[in-house]
């Protein structure tokens, strides 16, 4: 793809792991009514579960997540407790016992918590809910604080699918970022963890970041190749040093501007191709034998906050500070901060702080940018007759990606559009034209190359 078209169109816009997406979630709702959405849950049907785990060893210079820097388990047991009497209460107000077939620690770091602490939380989740061993259970792991324990624990507990924050190989990127990991570490805690039995392995890799080049992903993809993860998943990395004012440091360094992020980008997604791997979505690399890709061939693959995924239930339940629950037809968001979050559970309620009730457009339009970034495409046709809409009803998008559509960056054949091969980094910003509430809210949003 010409480098004119990305900068004619790069913009900044939502990453749509929801729609809405979570700036329009409300603060001022009733209570009652959020919970009234999982008491009435379908207790037969099976149901995702995340764990968020605030908490860090190691400020990564570039991270904009919510997390906090510990030393020790002290304040990791503290939130724990918290956590396991938001269990209670979740598990309180469920219409059962229910089933769990996908299930993901992530955060901030969660193998900061100790192979003990582990263990703990993973007794209270067994006594809560149905575990599905057969199903996918994950856990994000930062490599520089796993342990043996840690790993033996993990097996006991039935994890099968682990995801690494790899970045980049190089050492001046990893020295700027701080996340000092270098390769033989990396690979030495990916053998250990399938020697025990753990055969999905993913790695977080981010483009644009400081010092970073061509030069230092074609050597990071060189690299991967040698461990070959099953999954990659390669995100733009997002300076928001106003929010996250530590990544006003990294601004010593050079960053890479949209047009060499570009390249960048580019040069990983044709090697890591040409090692064997499919592109799918706007930022996987699947190996053929890997179920996502298998989903991805069926079109049954979906994208959540945990990005692309096999996962196809309509409930994904969260626990901890910040998590976003998910029903067929609401978002919920935990509290951020920890004070809040500890607060709203001390008074025996569930610490929601946003929540939103999904209108039929919304649903409508939640399905069509799915489309689009799962598989680069969606028939308006199709959509009109599943929601009973009258022929038409998106001429007005469709009208305002007529310039795309010149660019060939898009074709639109009978209101059925697809996204160029090349153009699949712009699927962001195509996709944004259906989103309703995108001008209601002023907030940053990421740039979508």
């Amino acid at each position: 793809m010409d480098q004119k078209l990305v900068r004619k169109y790069n913009k900044n816009v939502p990453r749509y792991t929801s729609y809405p997406t979570a700036p329009h979630f409300k603060s001022d709702f009733d209570y009652q009514q959020a919970i009234s959405h999982l008491k009435n849950l379908d207790a037969n049907q099976p149901v995702s579960l995340y764990i968020h785990i605030p908490f860090c060893e190691i400020l990564c210079l570039y991270c904009a997540c919510n997390t906090k820097i510990v030393s020790t388990q002290k304040p990791v047991e503290s939130y724990l407790e918290y956590l396991k009497t938001e269990l209670s209460i979740l598990k309180n107000t469920l219409p059962g016992k229910l089933k769990v077939d996908h299930l993901h620690f992530g955060g901030g770091t969660p193998t900061t918590m100790s192979a003990k602490n582990f263990d703990v939380l993973f007794t209270h989740l067994k006594e809560a809910f149905d575990i599905d061993y057969n199903g996918e259970l994950s856990i994000e792991i930062d490599p520089r604080v796993i342990t043996d324990d840690k790993i033996d624990m993990f097996v006991k507990a039935g994890i099968n699918r682990v995801s690494f924050g790899v970045q980049d190989f190089d050492k001046d990127v990893q020295t700027a970022i701080n996340r000092d990991q270098p390769y033989e570490l990396v690979s030495e805690v990916v053998q250990k963890l399938r020697d025990r039995g753990i055969e999905s392995v993913n790695f977080d890799l981010i483009y644009g970041l400081p010092s970073q080049s061509v030069k230092t992903i074609e050597e990071t993809v060189r690299l991967t190749k040698e461990i070959m993860p099953e999954r990659i998943s390669i995100y733009g990395y997002a300076h928001v040093p106003h929010i996250k004012k530590h990544q006003k440091v990294l601004e010593q360094y050079h960053i890479p501007a949209a047009s060499e992020r570009f390249e960048i980008f580019k040069k990983a997604k044709n090697d890591l191709m040409d090692i064997g791997y499919e592109f799918v979505g706007i930022d996987h690399f699947v190996l053929k034998n890997d179920s996502l890709h298998s989903s991805y061939k069926n079109k049954t693959m979906h994208r959540n906050f945990q990005g692309y995924t096999t996962d196809k239930n309509k409930t994904m339940l969260s626990l901890g500070s910040t998590a976003i629950s998910q029903t067929e037809n609401t978002y919920m968001q935990n509290n951020h901060d920890l004070s809040s979050y500890r607060e709203a559970i001390d008074e025996g309620k569930l610490p929601i702080a946003k929540f939103i009730e999904l209108t039929e457009d919304d649903k409508i339009r939640r399905d069509i940018i799915e489309k689009l970034l799962c598989y680069y495409e969606v028939n308006l046709n199709d959509i009109e007759k599943m929601y009973g809409l009258e022929q038409g009803s998106f001429s007005t998008e469709l009208s305002m990606l007529q310039n795309f559509q010149a660019d060939g960056i898009i074709e639109i054949n009978d209101r059925v559009i697809k996204v160029q091969p090349e153009c699949k980094i712009l699927v962001r910003i195509i996709a944004s034209y259906f989103d309703d509430y995108l001008n209601r809210v002023k907030f940053t949003h990421s740039s979508a190359v």
